[in-house]
């Protein structure tokens, strides 16, 4: 056994090396003899360096290196075309012309893959299988199939080996990222560790086919009230962390409809165009979980126009407060509102520190003034958006990762939309959902929810308040707990303990208040009013009064001092 074991170690070590010496070949092919040298490795013993033209730039460089190094490196790179928060935008930009293609693998070893997983042969499962694949990428491929039942479906396999291949660059990889971070201060900026551990932690869901399943059947229930809106069943019993089974949709890729005037002409393009428009914003608006790459590959066009989304390796989500901040950004803009808007352009970055404001709000005023009041058929929100990123970039403010791949599926969906029908209008179609959001806001269902989550925290504090004091009496008698006391005057000291007891017995009064005023609500005890319950109602008035009332005295009693 150990004997194994070290033989074992020994083809491990030589996969390691041989790829290690692979990569480093390709760095100074590509010019980055700076980046070897960091890593202490002798250039002579490798290729020269390939001659390149003087005006190709650095970021461009990089992404021949990644597509020359293979599909590890290509997905890395894809992932961080949809991370500015990680890398500068340049590379952003440069990275999201990466391609995925690769050649297929022979069927032979897909027979195998079934075997190992469901152990039993393909046509125990399928009562007929395409041995060609029709399409491959870096991580698997797909082949056109029928169910014993007699349904077509598309099962996606992935390739054989391909974890181990990835493991192998994902450890080499750390360690490149770890020597550069210690020996080039610059590079190190971009915390090229954290980026490896971000980008493995993203490739090890993707590699779990059942990750990808379980987002498309949410996808599904989500978008099952969408008018003319497809989603393709997964066949959960024909699945696994390495095969995917999902249902056959009979159509042309919206790239091919794009392409072909012959094929476009049996569809209502602008039809399709808004149907699948109000779809990507019904996800993001409404639910918050979204299709993050809806390119024309990934749209399948239908008969009766209807649209089919496929591929959801890559689903994006936002929080409500989000998608709220975004909306009064767009809601800013054409109010040109400008102050507001660098306000909430704040509340959707992160910065170490903060510009000046008012230096951001005359520059948001430029950028909303030169793209925002053009005629409909030049107006772009993309365009807007795509400009935003920029001034957000040069402030150093850096877009929350979720919210820029918002960014992406809109510019994507928008780009897409307008090839379809140059005339569709994205801003006019976000309108209705800007106003259901508005909406959303001034429910007071919304504010029970929260209040009875006020009151369940509430309920926690004084389950835990007795464990809590207990621990507090146990280190004093351990001798643990000491308690520093500066005598200077009791009077004052009083009155304020006396102010601090009664605003305290006057928040619980209020506080109960509010909860028994939601709890009325939530049980739908009648009279009621607008199907809202009146005693609750009356209960949340009374306590905003008192509670101005509470807040005036306050802001009184500090006046005072």
């Amino acid at each position: 056994m150990l004997l194994l074991r070290r033989i074992s170690n020994i083809d491990r070590h030589y996969a390691h090396f041989k790829r290690y010496v692979q990569i480093i070949d390709q760095l100074v092919r590509f010019g980055f003899t700076d980046v070897v040298m960091m890593l202490h490795v002798r250039v002579p013993h490798f290729r020269k360096k390939e001659k390149s033209s003087p005006f190709v730039s650095r970021p461009e460089r990089v992404r021949k290196l990644l597509e020359a190094l293979g599909p590890t490196y290509v997905k890395l790179g894809q992932i961080l075309s949809t991370r500015p928060d990680l890398i500068p935008l340049e590379y952003v930009n440069e990275f999201s012309k990466l391609q995925d293609k690769v050649d297929g693998f022979p069927f032979s070893q897909v027979e195998a893959i079934f075997n190992a997983e469901f152990g039993c042969s393909i046509d125990q499962i399928y009562s007929s299988f395409e041995e060609r694949p029709f399409a491959a990428a870096s991580i698997g491929q797909v082949h056109r199939a029928t169910l014993l039942n007699g349904d077509e479906v598309v099962v996606k396999v992935q390739r054989p080996g391909i974890r181990r291949k990835i493991e192998i660059d994902l450890e080499i990889m750390y360690h490149i990222a770890a020597r550069i971070e210690k020996s080039d201060h610059d590079l190190a900026l971009l915390h090229p560790t954290m980026i490896v551990e971000e980008f493995a932690h993203v490739l090890r869901l993707e590699l779990d086919y059942m990750v990808e399943a379980a987002h498309a059947i949410r996808f599904a229930e989500e978008m099952k009230m969408q008018d003319g809106v497809v989603v393709p069943k997964i066949y959960e019993e024909q699945s696994c962390s390495r095969i995917l089974t999902m249902e056959c949709l009979h159509g042309d890729s919206a790239r091919l409809v794009i392409d072909d005037q012959t094929v476009a002409r049996n569809y209502n393009l602008p039809l399709v165009a808004r149907r699948g428009a109000n779809a990507v914003l019904e996800q993001i608006f409404h639910y918050g979980f979204f299709h993050a790459d809806p390119h024309p590959g990934n749209i399948i066009i239908m008969s009766e126009n209807r649209v089919g989304f496929i591929d959801f390796g890559m689903m994006g989500r936002v929080s409500e407060i989000e998608r709220m901040h975004f909306m009064r950004a767009i809601n800013c803009m054409l109010s040109r509102d400008y102050e507001g808007l660098a306000e909430v352009m704040l509340k959707l970055t992160i910065f170490d520190t903060e510009p000046d404001k008012d230096r951001l709000a005359r520059d948001l005023a430029d950028l909303v003034e030169a793209n925002l009041y053009l005629s409909l058929e030049k107006l772009s929100l993309g365009r807007v958006l795509e400009a935003l990123m920029k001034l957000v970039n040069n402030y150093h403010l850096g877009l929350r990762p979720n919210l820029y791949i918002m960014f992406k599926a809109i510019i994507s969906l928008e780009n897409l939309g307008r090839k379809l029908d140059p005339k569709l209008e994205i801003i006019e179609l976000l309108k209705p959902f800007m106003r259901k959001m508005q909406l959303q806001v001034l429910d007071p269902r919304r504010y029970f929810r929260q209040a009875a989550g006020v009151a369940m925290e509430l309920s926690d504090s004084f389950i835990n308040f007795p464990l809590t004091l207990k621990k507090l009496i146990d280190r004093a008698a351990e001798g643990h707990a000491t308690v520093q006391v500066e005598h200077h005057g009791w009077e004052p000291v009083l009155k304020t303990l006396n102010s601090v007891c009664n605003r305290l017995a006057s928040a619980m009064v209020l506080s109960a208040m509010i909860v028994g005023s939601s709890l009325i609500v939530l049980s739908g005890i009648p009279p009621k009013w607008q199907n809202v319950p009146l005693i609750g109602i009356i209960g949340f008035i009374l306590s905003g009064i008192m509670g101005m009332i509470l807040l005036r005295r306050t802001n009184r009693t500090s006046g005072k001092h």
